[in-house]
């Protein structure tokens, strides 16, 4: 099933050519078609509402999974959305609130509908966050093997240089997911000490000392053979404070490090909270 869907998306990405915009034309006319049968038929404007999030919105999820669709092309998906929700009945018509607050959460007075862009971007950061946790993929291997295959990706700066448009997109996830994510550490096997934040330092901890360049993974600060910290190394290597918090951290060293996603409170990532 993998390796068909990426066979899929290898068609597509030869298909794409020079004009995005027509590469995508497929999902503006399936928009519009939409838009132009439901037009002739009497709808709330509540119904009008659960149309456009559960079927119009569904239309360009697969293609948003994996490349960036162009801003003309969303601005015009947007466009037909506004004219459906408010009943245009032809090109022309009345918007009597904007739409970037008709797009807000109902707790903030808005109707939740989905901002495309932020929709896109969203689900390329998903991308990006399974190929940093799903190392066996098909997928993982495959971009790990063309763009980083001594490197640990997360910790670089990464930038999108003459790399395929799904790599170049993947590089905007990441952006975001260096600036969201903790790690919970267990046995501190693929934790960074100055790198990664984890669990009571949500940021990396700043070295006191030229010490600190022959330690990088947290499970060098135990002591040998044991599940205890090495006291006195901590001591060197931080500040009291820090010292202390990492101290209180719980190891287990059956267990792997867990990546968590810090603004979901159980961790896991979700396209809504992206």
């Amino acid at each position: 099933m993998e390796r068909c869907l990426w066979l899929k998306v290898d068609i597509f990405v030869v298909n794409l050519g020079h004009s995005k915009q027509e590469s995508f034309k497929g999902i503006e006319e399936n928009f519009q078609n939409k838009y132009t049968s439901w037009s002739s038929t009497s709808l709330t404007q509540a119904g009008r509402g659960t149309m456009m999030k559960y079927v119009l919105n569904s239309i360009p999820i697969y293609q948003m999974s994996t490349f960036k669709i162009p801003t003309q092309v969303l601005n015009k998906l947007t466009s037909i959305q506004r004219k459906f929700f408010w009943g245009y009945k032809s090109n022309r018509g009345l918007n009597p609130i904007g739409w970037n607050k008709v797009c807000k959460p109902k707790e903030l007075g808005g109707m939740a509908f989905r901002y495309l862009e932020k929709l896109n971007l969203a689900l390329l950061t998903k991308l990006a966050w399974r190929l940093l946790n799903e190392k066996n993929a098909l997928y993982t291997q495959i971009m790990e093997n063309k763009y980083f295959k001594k490197n640990n990706i997360l910790h670089q700066k990464i930038e999108a240089k003459n790399g395929s448009c799904i790599w170049n997109r993947i590089t905007n996830g990441l952006a975001i997911i260096q600036q969201h994510y903790f790690m919970e550490v267990n046995n501190g096997k693929k934790t960074k000490i100055w790198l990664d934040g984890f669990q009571v330092i949500l940021n990396p901890p700043i070295p006191m000392n030229d010490l600190h360049r022959f330690y990088q993974d947290v499970k060098e600060l135990l002591l040998p053979n044991l599940n205890s910290w090495n006291v006195d190394l901590l001591k060197k290597l931080f500040d009291q404070t820090s010292s202390q918090q990492i101290q209180g951290i719980f190891m287990d060293l059956i267990k792997e490090d867990v990546m968590i996603w810090s603004p979901c409170r159980d961790g896991k990532f979700t396209v809504k909270s992206a």
